[in-house]
């Protein structure tokens, strides 16, 4: 049994150090985080799974932080997807992501604001003219609300993109200031591929691979 013990807590560290190798201390950044997962999965609603993707030097991940450090996460992040373990986010979490969302869209001007219809008879039907401080009222009614950018005035291309829903906040800034160098196009391209090929599934199981794995 003692073998046993030691051999799962040295995989258990292996994981940990390629997981969270961008961490000083890879180990207890995995603990913490399957602590939160834990709660998350038994509906603690503080905790929500997000996607982070492009930070310099770093590759992309999902992970698990309270839903009050996502504003924070814009900044070093090219893209953030934040999504609750069991849809749809509560009111108080889904009001705290509204807030953001307007925030955002009151520190950029030129912001084209739209709903965009998740009922399977007119999803993706688009209403124009949004007004950005009735956001909590469309995405509690079903609706995502969409944030665009164009890089050009009637332009088809976007700077930067913020959506929000009962099931997900999602940040893009295709315009990211850092140095060209940096980036890998090959990771660019990998990461949109598995953004159009996720599911909640798959996201689970991404989740909890790392640990339950061997």
């Amino acid at each position: 049994m003692g073998a046993r013990k030691a051999d799962l807590d040295e995989e258990f560290r292996d994981k940990a150090e390629k997981v969270f190798a961008q961490f000083g201390d890879p180990r207890e950044r995995a603990v913490q985080d399957a602590k939160m997962m834990w709660l998350a999965w038994r509906g603690d609603d503080r905790f929500v799974q997000v996607h982070l993707s492009d930070q310099v030097g770093l590759e992309s991940s999902w992970r698990f932080c309270k839903y009050t450090e996502v504003p924070s996460l814009g900044e070093p992040y090219k893209y953030v997807e934040a999504r609750p373990m069991r849809s749809p986010f509560t009111e108080h979490v889904l009001a705290s992501l509204t807030a953001l969302f307007q925030r955002l869209v009151s520190e950029r001007i030129g912001a084209r604001v739209y709903s965009l219809s998740l009922n399977g008879d007119t999803a993706g039907l688009t209403q124009d003219g949004i007004d950005a401080g009735r956001a909590y009222k469309y995405a509690s009614e079903g609706f995502e609300i969409v944030a665009d950018w164009p890089k050009e005035p009637r332009g088809v291309l976007k700077s930067r993109s913020i959506s929000l829903s009962q099931e997900r906040f999602l940040y893009f800034d295709f315009v990211h200031k850092v140095a060209r160098a940096t980036h890998s196009e090959r990771g660019f391209a990998q990461m949109l591929a598995r953004q159009e090929r996720a599911s909640a599934r798959r996201r689970r199981k991404s989740l909890l691979k790392w640990i339950v794995s061997g």
